[in-house]
C-alpha cells in the first residue's frame, strides 16, 4: 500500500463506504491507496486525534504496518472540506494532496506554495471546460495527476 484516500464527511453524513464509488475506487487502484472514510460532528482538531488512532488500529488490523507513515490524498465537501484542510495544516509532510470542497483552506496557518494546490488544479481543470462548478472526476484526475507527480511521473 502506498498512500491512504481520506475521505472525509460532511457534517452529519458517513464517507466510510466512499470507497465503492467509481472515481475513489479507480484512483485507489491506480495509485495503490488504502480508504478512510469517516462518520462524525467532532471539531476537527478531536476529529484529527482520531484520525491517527484509526490509522494506528487500521494499520494493526489490516497487517499493513506501512500504513503509520504513509502519505495522505484527502478530500471533503463542507466539514469534510474543512477536515481535509485541518489535515493539511496538522501533516504537511504526510499530505501529498489536499481537495477541501466547500470549505476553506487553512493558508494562514503556514505559507501557501508557490506551486498550484490540488483545488487551484481542479477549478481550472472546470473552468477550461466551461465550467464554474467542479464535475467529480476531476477530482480522480486531480488527485491522480498530483500522486503521479509526487512518484516524480510526468503528466
Amino acid at each position: 500500500v502506498r498512500g491512504i484516500l481520506v475521505v472525509c464527511n460532511y457534517a452529519g453524513g458517513d464517507a466510510r463506504q466512499y470507497y465503492t464509488q467509481n472515481w475513489y475506487s479507480t484512483f485507489m487502484s491506480l495509485h495503490g491507496f488504502a480508504f478512510i472514510g469517516s462518520k462524525g460532528n467532532n471539531s476537527h482538531l478531536a476529529s484529527y486525534q482520531t484520525f491517527l488512532r484509526a490509522v494506528k488500529q487500521f494499520s494493526l488490523d489490516s497487517r499493513h504496518p506501512e500504513l503509520v507513515n504513509a502519505p495522505y490524498a484527502t478530500t471533503g465537501f463542507s466539514a469534510g472540506g474543512g477536515f481535509a484542510s485541518r489535515l493539511l495544516t496538522e501533516a504537511p509532510e504526510r499530505v501529498i494532496a489536499s481537495v477541501p470542497v466547500g470549505a476553506r483552506i487553512n493558508f494562514d496557518v503556514f505559507k501557501a506554495p508557490d506551486t498550484p494546490t490540488a483545488i487551484h488544479l481542479v477549478y481550472r481543470h472546470a473552468l477550461s471546460q466551461g465550467s464554474r462548478r467542479t464535475p467529480r472526476g476531476s477530482l480522480t484526475r486531480c488527485l491522480s495527476r498530483i500522486a503521479r507527480k509526487g512518484r516524480g511521473i510526468a503528466g
